[in-house]
């Protein structure tokens, strides 16, 4: 396999999800951000882990993590287009 057919078939591996759904408190989101381990060795770790943390600040929304690989944050109905904007401008 050569170099650029590994990078490209890692970029494939490593895509990311975010998913949103109704909370179980009213008037609240829950919002899920999914996305794989970061390389071995990777100094900054997961970037997109990163920019959901920073949108998450920004946001002043209560953010959650579990291990390398999610993230998560409830956010008010009304603040989740601002989340997606500043994750997006994160990434």
């Amino acid at each position: 396999m050569t170099s650029k057919a590994f990078k490209t078939r890692l970029k494939l591996v490593m895509k990311r999800m975010l998913c949103a759904c109704a909370s179980q408190q009213p008037g609240k989101i829950l919002v899920v951000g999914v996305c794989g381990k970061p390389r071995l060795g990777a100094v900054r770790g997961n970037a997109f882990g990163n920019a959901f943390r920073k949108a998450a600040q920004k946001s002043r929304a209560d953010y959650f993590y579990e291990l390398f690989e999610s993230s998560w944050i409830i956010l008010d109905a009304s603040a989740v287009n601002s989340f997606m904007i500043r994750l997006t401008e994160n990434l």
